[in-house]
């Protein structure tokens, strides 16, 4: 957990090593998702579960690639008291995106590695985290799009494993890809 949180310092001081910007403009994405448990290797967990998650990615836009981090907060509640979570992912975030702030549609698949906390029955916790997603975004102004997606999400802690799917919608952005002042736009 502390080798995750290391190596998320350390990857977010090379992206502003780069050459002097005169601005940040910055791409993200914020989405509500419902949590449904598809599998679980703890003894105590042997039913479905669902819960609900707000997930936030804050990305540079380099091209039609996305590089930056995600952070989130997730509750999934039980029948079973054993098996009630409420989790925080933070972690490294790399999207691929069809968008060009123009089209009508795009496609964007986001990847996320880093790790989570959080209290489960158990006690406070935590360990690796892994995700993957694909989403597509429904332009609503230059740089602002309307995204429905599906996720996956993996949480790993000492040997055992949850896997979650995670149905949601939300907004996503590129601020490079809204007119400045000067060329016509809002101010």
């Amino acid at each position: 957990s502390e080798r995750c949180a290391l190596a998320a310092l350390a990857f977010l001081a090379l992206l502003g090593a780069g050459p002097a910007r005169a601005e940040v403009l910055p791409a993200g994405s914020v989405r509500g998702v419902l949590l449904a448990q598809a599998y679980d290797s703890r003894p105590a967990a042997d039913e479905l579960r669902f819960g609900g998650g707000l997930l936030v990615d804050l990305w540079q836009p380099i091209g039609a690639l996305r590089l930056g981090g995600a952070a989130g907060i997730a509750a999934i509640r039980s029948n079973n008291d054993d098996a009630n979570d409420v989790f925080l992912p933070l972690g490294l975030s790399v999207a691929l995106t069809t968008s060009d702030g123009e089209a009508p549609v795009a496609i964007t698949g986001v990847a996320r590695v880093g790790g989570w906390a959080g209290a489960t029955n158990g006690g406070l916790d935590g360990g690796p985290w892994v995700g993957a997603g694909l989403q597509l975004d429904v332009r609503l102004d230059a740089g602002l799009h309307l995204s429905v997606g599906v996720d996956a999400w993996t949480l790993f802690d000492e040997g055992e494993r949850r896997v979650f799917v995670l149905p949601g919608f939300g907004l996503s952005w590129n601020t490079a890809a809204r007119p400045s002042p000067g060329e016509g736009g809002a101010p």
